[in-house]
């Protein structure tokens, strides 16, 4: 190991003369002189800025250009450190030393990271007493600010935006009067007018981060139109390039995804782990990311978000009663060949009416603003403030706010049912006998039986005891699936049943559910019986 005393000690002297060493004094002497000349500029060149700190408490800096702009520019990056190096040149007509620059820079990081901001940077939405802005990200800095019963375009809003290389600008919206926000309707595909309000109504809550907005989920099979409908509200909302996130892979990439974007979109997303799920609801509902910072022992480095989201799925990618609660998602059914249309032309069509379809939407959130703080409801799902919210837009465009509050409650628990059956194997064994064989009528020792031929775990076999016991309970959840079980007489072979399935239902189990529930069946849960009031919900 080299020793540092050894190699002063044998350092060669210095040969210059005193004339020698009086100059080269003299030199560093100014040039330490010039040094802190420029540190002191640099300084008072940065103490001008006005500084701000993100969500996660990343420090950011307004520069204004000298026609007026302003501009975000986060600490530390290239922008920053070359916006410094140009505004020295020109008020000093000299060049600083880089290492001049990345000083003075590492200074003003360290003191906005560790001081007291009472402001903090938005992504795209923002919000500030009562009143919702929305970055418009164009070259005239512009953002749309909406209060109750009213919107408009600003340059100077209540809140600061930052941005990011991927997002892209946001049309800009027509006048008040042109805008129609069902014209979106020609863009999107649904099944039926209860699609179409959960959608509406959820599109104008991405853009308040005062509620808590939930996961917009379109689900269906491949060429049911689910990826195009996503990407027309995200191109209405937060357009981005490109416009889809990649798939949930793991812990770390996710909170980027939600760090760097207003509204993350998870296109074709397959089942994903319980650790996915939770991230997903703590995304929704406000927290964050927190692991060890690179190069350090013990630093934790933390990202802190709340997020709509967007997602598209071939089935639901979770049926976590956390992520079901958090979710609104929209089944939809493969389009017909002949009901086809070219996806150039309806872009074409689509760029050309999103001004009027964005001041539409604006005119409704700002209406249904009005309305919000004198709605009062009884019946409240998790997400009430986005219940109340999207009763309110449901109303505005002419749905009735009973309708919409009563559909959301069904959204959920439809898919909680369908839980309980995926996860219950008498249900599933129930499912897969009526597929196969249609109707049965019989006792219950030969349902037993035949139930047994479908149940994969040898443990979970059933006998005709424990079936009797369970059919009343298995009864109330599988009319969501359109099966129908009812007691009947007795005879002498012993207790009877018959077991129909209708045309309609509710909830569809598909052949993966199926296969789902072969790999990971559980034990029998208990039913939590959820009944909707037909009754009026609001106070």
């Amino acid at each position: 190991m080299l020793n540092l005393d050894e190699l002063l000690k044998n350092a060669p002297e210095d040969k210059c003369d005193g004339k020698e060493k009086t100059q080269s004094t003299t030199a560093k002497t100014t040039k330490d002189k010039t040094q802190k000349g420029n540190h002191e500029l640099l300084n008072r060149i940065c103490a001008a800025y006005k500084y701000i700190k993100d969500e996660n408490g990343k420090p950011y800096a307004e520069v204004i250009d000298p026609h007026g702009k302003s501009t975000i520019i986060e600490v530390q990056s290239e922008d920053f450190l070359n916006n410094l190096k140009n505004d020295f040149v020109l008020k000093h007509g000299k060049f600083p030393q880089i290492t001049e620059i990345k000083n003075v820079a590492d200074l003003f990081h360290y003191s906005v990271k560790t001081s007291e901001s009472t402001e903090t940077l938005c992504l795209r939405f923002g919000e500030k007493n009562t009143e919702n802005y929305i970055d418009l990200n164009n070259s005239r800095n512009e953002s749309v600010f909406i209060w109750n019963n009213g919107w408009a375009i600003t340059t100077n809003p209540g809140v600061k935006f930052k941005r990011t290389g991927q997002q892209k600008e946001l049309c800009r919206p027509a006048d008040s009067d042109d805008g129609d926000f069902k014209l979106i309707l020609k863009y999107l595909r649904f099944k039926n007018k209860t699609q179409e309000m959960l959608t509406l109504a959820t599109i104008c809550s991405l853009v308040r981060t005062d509620i808590i907005r939930p996961i917009l989920c379109f689900v269906g099979p491949p060429g049911s139109a689910k990826t195009t409908n996503a990407k027309i509200i995200r191109s209405l909302l937060d357009p981005r390039e490109p416009s889809m996130n990649s798939t949930m892979k793991n812990a770390k990439d996710l909170a980027l995804v939600f760090s760097q974007n207003a509204i993350p979109f998870f296109d074709n997303q397959p089942k994903i782990s319980r650790e996915m799920s939770d991230m997903l609801c703590t995304a929704v509902t406000g927290a964050g990311f927190e692991n060890r910072s690179l190069y350090t022992n013990g630093d934790l480095h933390h990202l802190s978000y709340r997020r709509g989201v967007l997602m598209t799925a071939l089935e639901l990618p979770s049926l976590m009663p956390d992520f079901l609660d958090r979710c609104v998602h929209i089944e939809l059914d493969k389009i017909p060949q002949t009901d086809r249309r070219s996806d150039q032309d309806m872009w074409e069509e689509f760029e050309e009416d999103k001004p009027n379809i964005f001041a539409g939407m604006l005119n409704t959130i700002a209406r249904a603003k009005l309305w919000e703080p004198y709605l009062n409801m009884y019946m409240k799902p998790r997400l009430a403030d986005f219940a109340r919210f999207g009763a309110c837009v449901a109303s505005v465009l002419g749905y009735s706010e009973n309708d919409f509050v009563r559909e959301l409650l069904r959204n959920v628990e439809d898919e909680k049912q369908r839980e309980l059956i995926i996860n219950d194997p008498i249900s599933m064994a129930i499912v897969s006998m009526v597929d196969e064989n249609g109707d049965f009528e019989g006792t219950t020792d030969s349902l037993a039986n035949a139930l047994n031929r479908y149940i994969v775990n040898p443990s979970q076999k059933i006998s005709a005891v424990t079936l009797g016991k369970n059919l009343k309970r298995i009864a109330s959840h599988m009319s969501v699936a359109g099966i129908t079980i009812e007691k009947l007489k007795r005879s002498n072979e012993g207790s009877r049943c018959r077991i129909t399935k209708c045309a309609q239902s509710s909830v569809v189990i598909t052949e993966s559910d199926k296969h789902y529930a072969s790999l990971s069946q559980d034990s029998l849960t208990t039913h939590r019986d959820c009944e909707l009031s037909k009754e009026n919900l609001f106070v």
